[in-house]
């Protein structure tokens, strides 16, 4: 399955990447603001099934000096992500059934599960929560809108819940934000 993207759903797609704060993010690019020789590397280390007729829709580099080699790629067809010390993961986005992120002491993850394998995707370099709940937002909106877009909305994921107290995003089925404590 690719998706058709359409003039309509490029503006749709734009109209997440900005209301959610995405032009302000380090690393995190759009469409043809993808620096070609990031994507040329995410290629050649973890985007390596990419077809002809595959369109970048947003490259994620979590490389700390920018080379593109880490991170991840959404595409028209399937989403890639490669963090440090794994090998390279891809999965088409019509396997794909649940988006949600995963806090620990350490790191912050967003976890993509899909019918075939689960796809970890670091968020290191994204310099504070904010950031990391925007790119989360960003990425889990796109894949959905689509999925949809295709007519493939079925097993829709529920949308992280955010914190009134301090803004983070926790888990779906958190009682309490697991950046503050505070009861969701």
């Amino acid at each position: 399955m690719s998706v058709i993207l359409d003039s309509n759903l490029v503006n749709r797609i734009k109209e997440i990447f900005q209301q959610e704060g995405g032009a302000g993010i380090d690393n995190l690019f759009l469409f043809t603001h993808i620096p070609p020789k990031r994507l040329k590397n995410a290629k050649s280390k973890y985007a390596w099934a990419m077809d002809n007729d595959e369109a970048a829709i947003i490259l994620w580099d979590d490389t700390l000096f920018g080379s593109g080699k880490e991170g991840f790629v959404l595409t028209n067809k399937r989403l890639y992500s490669k963090e440090t010390l794994e090998a390279g993961k891809f999965a088409y986005l019509s396997d794909i059934f649940d988006i949600n992120i995963e806090h620990k002491r350490s790191s912050t993850k967003i976890i993509a599960k899909a019918s075939a394998s689960t796809l970890e995707i670091a968020t290191a370099m994204a310099q504070n929560k904010e950031n990391r709940s925007a790119l989360f937002n960003i990425l889990n909106k796109t894949v959905w809108l689509l999925k949809n877009s295709a007519g493939i909305n079925q097993g829709q994921t529920i949308p992280a819940k955010t914190c009134q107290n301090c803004g983070g995003h926790s888990t779906p089925n958190a009682v309490v934000c697991e950046y503050c404590n505070s009861p969701l």
